[in-house]
């Protein structure tokens, strides 16, 4: 999708939450509100125009609270979160290894046995007590689920779940639907479903769309979905919108020409059944479509 300088025309994506979750630590480390006296309009024009809150008050000289090396370790999360071009920001898996690191950087626990600092106890260390769990990175644990190995895909969609990622939400409701996690859970699945096709992945409007369209519920909200998952170059949902406007399919008014123009979209992509379609409408469909893959190409 084209950039747009309008915000309401830039796409939702996780990198959006990245931006919030380190104002969330700043506001953490600074300890106050940010933005307290701004309207919504002042926020987004300071935003957009690349200007940020400053970090005096993470400076160990003013409020006593952080080593110095935690608090540029903590700066240094909050910029890269706070980059302007959203493809900059660092994953969440980034963001929580980098955190990892501060924390054992700085546990009492992990000073040499020579130093003179006072003795640490585990009561006095409780907090140090808590095992942090790997968090697997999401291109493990998708290349896990090609291979087959759906435990340890399934633990690591569940971890980055929990984080938000729109994409790995969608992977969970796949899994739901499969019943990959042990057993199928269809309304699990059409939930996350609908979560992840509202933060704009294709290919979980395409499946909640598909699970609107056989629920027959009252209503064009299928298509919308389709038509959603369409316009983001999902195959087989170019492919059923096709199928939909040229028979006429579920209520919807037929309208040939563009059931075509759909099935010739998917039918580009080698999608066989779109391919097909084709065929069985107008065989010259398809020497029109393999003249526009040589065009493309």
């Amino acid at each position: 999708m084209p950039k747009n300088s309008k915000l309401s025309k830039e796409p939702y994506t996780f990198k959006c939450e990245i931006f919030s979750f380190a104002m969330l630590l700043w506001e953490l480390g600074a300890q106050k509100f940010p933005y307290k006296d701004k309207e919504m309009k002042e926020i987004i024009s300071h935003v957009t125009s690349k200007n940020r809150e400053n970090f005096k008050d993470f400076n160990p000289s003013n409020n006593g609270l952080y080593h110095e090396s935690i608090a540029k370790g903590f700066i240094r999360i909050i910029e890269g979160g706070w980059a302007h071009e959203s493809n900059q920001r660092p994953t969440i898996n980034n963001i929580y290894q980098e955190l990892d690191r501060l924390v054992e950087t700085h546990s009492p626990r992990k000073r040499p046995s020579n130093s003179n600092s006072t003795i640490i106890t585990p009561e006095d260390d409780e907090d140090n007590l808590i095992a942090l769990e790997t968090i697997i990175p999401l291109e493990e644990g998708i290349l896990a689920h090609r291979n087959g190995n759906r435990e340890v895909a399934w633990k690591c969609f569940e971890l980055h779940a929990t984080l938000g990622d729109p994409i790995v939400i969608y992977w969970k409701a796949y899994y739901y639907l499969k019943g990959y996690n042990g057993k199928a859970d269809p309304n699990k699945a059409v939930k996350c479903f609908k979560q992840a096709a509202d933060a704009n992945v294709p290919e979980a409007q395409y499946y909640y769309a598909n699970a609107l369209e056989k629920a027959k519920k009252p209503g064009f909200l299928f298509l919308e979905y389709f038509t959603k998952a369409a316009d983001n170059d999902n195959v087989l949902a170019q492919h059923e919108l096709g199928r939909i406007y040229y028979y006429g399919l579920n209520g919807v008014e037929k309208n040939e020409e563009k059931g075509i123009q759909y099935l010739k979209l998917a039918a580009v992509k080698n999608h066989q059944a779109a391919i097909n379609d084709l065929k069985k409408i107008n065989p010259n469909l398809i020497i029109s479509t393999e003249n526009e893959k040589k065009t493309t190409n």
